[in-house]
């Protein structure tokens, strides 16, 4: 389904939400965080190119080969194991993510674990209770095919 989700974000609707999104993890960082980047969770590498991001894990081959595509340099591994030794990167980034890994609380240990003592972790999530969350979830409770193996916090 990795095409699919990707061609999503070439329609129009997807096209001005990725453009929002973008915008807003631009703001959010501010002035550019310490290098090297790691996007854990990158799947089709889509944020990871757009905002020159060194490296990228999903725990899917499938998104990884187009990210691959995006000039994004991955590895297969899911959040929760990380095959990077620790204080490896300087900013991690999980963009979308949390709400797909097994064990959240793990993947954010991970997180922590590769990231360097003088480093920054961006997490972007979308609250439950939100209006997006609740329509995410009123999708996931249809049988969406992404959305239904997932969990929204907060």
């Amino acid at each position: 389904m990795a095409e699919r989700y990707d061609a999503w974000y070439d329609s129009p609707k997807g096209a001005r939400l990725f453009t929002v999104e973008l915008a807003c993890l631009r703001l959010a960082l501010g002035q550019p965080p310490p290098h090297p980047w790691l996007e854990v969770g990158v799947g089709t590498g889509r944020f990871a190119a757009a905002l020159a991001v060194d490296e990228g894990t999903d725990a899917a081959a499938a998104p990884l080969a187009l990210a691959a595509q995006r000039g994004v340099c991955v590895r297969q591994a899911p959040a929760e194991r990380l095959p990077y030794s620790e204080g490896q990167f300087g900013s991690v980034f999980m963009i979308m993510t949390l709400c797909f890994v097994d064990n959240a609380l793990q993947a954010l240990r991970e997180c922590a674990r590769v990231l360097r003592r003088d480093g920054v972790t961006v997490v972007s999530f979308v609250p439950r209770d939100s209006a997006w969350g609740q329509a995410y979830e009123r999708k996931a409770q249809a049988g969406h095919p992404f959305y239904s193996a997932s969990v929204f916090y907060l």
